[in-house]
């Protein structure tokens, strides 16, 4: 398709859910027959992604990434995110551990991503303050990691999975992006790793923290590192670790021009099939 119209549609609906692929159905078709046979003319706005802010809806953006982003970056130290990294290395261990991902709607545990509780050598966890403003998270996050092991031959493994997520006062939160990524040649001496993860659009409501998790292995998904050498996350002076999070103006205008229609991730699977299809059920 070099030199035809590319559009970006966004949503937060994972792999098999009810959502997203079925809300997008329409307006994919309606690109291919405009592409391919000439059909009705597209709307303006080439960009539309999902507000989990507003029922998981979609909504048109000027463009990508959207004017007047700009970038927000937090150091690890010891269980928190903030303007200074510090304290000892926090250690992992290549443990097999079974997490939720974010489509799955279990009751959160110390192992599960939505969880505020760190488990000693396998899942760590750094948290904000709380906001003091509305802010919106749209776009590409990303971890700068240094990592290191006990294998004194570089040799060492490791595996890190890794999610963002808005955390509420009572304690419970919703992960917004993720990733995992595979370590191979980890020594003593730290190497910084950088980690794009997951495409995030997601709005933390004043008095709610930012908690970023990293987890040794998630089973339901890939088998853990192989090896008995404990790694560990640095997050000092010297090996200064940090999150980076676009940010972008909570008060923009949309363009003009009809949206995807229906939801994007849905926890009423039913409804969404319903409203996709305009049955009446």
């Amino acid at each position: 398709m070099y030199g035809k119209d590319v559009r970006l549609t966004m949503s937060n609906d994972g792999h098999g859910d009810v959502g997203g692929n079925t809300a997008l159905v329409g307006d994919v078709f309606t690109w291919i027959t405009h592409q391919v046979a000439g059909g009705p003319g597209l709307r303006a706005a080439k960009v539309a992604i999902a507000q989990e802010w507003a029922n998981n809806a979609f909504r048109l953006e000027r463009a990508w990434p959207i004017p007047g982003s700009t970038t927000q970056t937090l150091y690890l130290a010891i269980g928190t995110l903030g303007k200074k990294p510090g304290g000892a290395p926090d250690e992992l261990l290549n443990l097999p551990l079974w997490t939720s991902t974010p489509s799955e709607p279990f009751i959160g545990t110390a192992l599960q991503v939505d969880s505020p509780n760190p488990l000693p050598g396998s899942r760590l966890v750094y948290t904000t303050a709380p906001f003091t403003t509305l802010t919106e998270i749209t776009g590409e996050p990303s971890l700068t990691v240094y990592v290191s092991s006990a294998n004194t031959r570089g040799q060492g493994l490791g595996q890190l999975n890794i999610g963002l997520v808005e955390l509420t006062p009572n304690g419970s939160g919703h992960e917004f992006s993720h990733e995992r990524v595979g370590l191979v040649g980890l020594g003593p001496k730290p190497q910084a790793i950088r980690i794009p993860l997951s495409i995030a659009s997601q709005r933390i409501d004043p008095g709610d923290r930012l908690m970023l998790t990293i987890t040794s292995s998630d089973a339901a998904v890939a088998l853990p590192a192989p090896g008995p050498d404990p790694f560990f996350i640095n997050h000092d002076a010297r090996a200064p670790s940090f999150l980076t999070i676009p940010i972008v103006p909570v008060n923009r205008k949309p363009p003009p021009g009809a949206p995807p229609s229906g939801v994007s991730y849905t926890d009423n699977p039913l409804k969404a099939i319903c409203q996709t299809l305009g049955l009446p059920c």
